[in-house]
């Protein structure tokens, strides 16, 4: 879809006009996304009581999301390439709010976890096509 073209009185050069409201909701998206990556670190002490664990058992799961993030940014980024940037951007941003969702009602450490690695790749997913997801 083309974007909407604003025509200057001044002179008849056309310039595309800013999209706002995608820029808008992406920067809320990215603000929320590095917010609950990194929001387990501030809350070990409580979350390790409800999830009956140690603190430092617990801090594996702000490690096992950064390294799913490292390691498959290029394996799922060659993999996923052949997909429309927008498609993947909205499946990712329902698939990690999913996974945050599960990590914060979830009383049991297992499905604590693997919501947080299965929200490492899709975070990883979701945050290169989102510059060029605005246009």
């Amino acid at each position: 879809m083309a974007s909407p073209a604003v025509i200057t009185p001044a002179d008849s050069r056309v310039r595309p006009q800013w999209p706002v409201a995608a820029l808008a909701t992406m920067s809320v998206a990215v603000f929320l996304s590095v917010t609950t990556e990194l929001l387990p670190t501030g809350l070990l002490p409580a979350m390790s009581l409800d999830l009956g664990v140690t603190e430092g058992r617990l801090g594996l799961l702000v490690t096992g999301f950064a390294l799913m993030v490292a390691l498959f940014a290029t394996p799922l980024g060659i993999a996923v390439a052949r997909f429309g940037r927008r498609g993947l951007l909205v499946a990712c941003l329902f698939g990690y709010a999913a996974c945050n969702l599960v990590t914060a009602v979830s009383d049991v450490y297992p499905l604590t976890v693997g919501a947080r690695l299965i929200g490492g790749l899709t975070h990883d997913r979701s945050r290169p096509p989102w510059p060029g997801s605005a246009w």
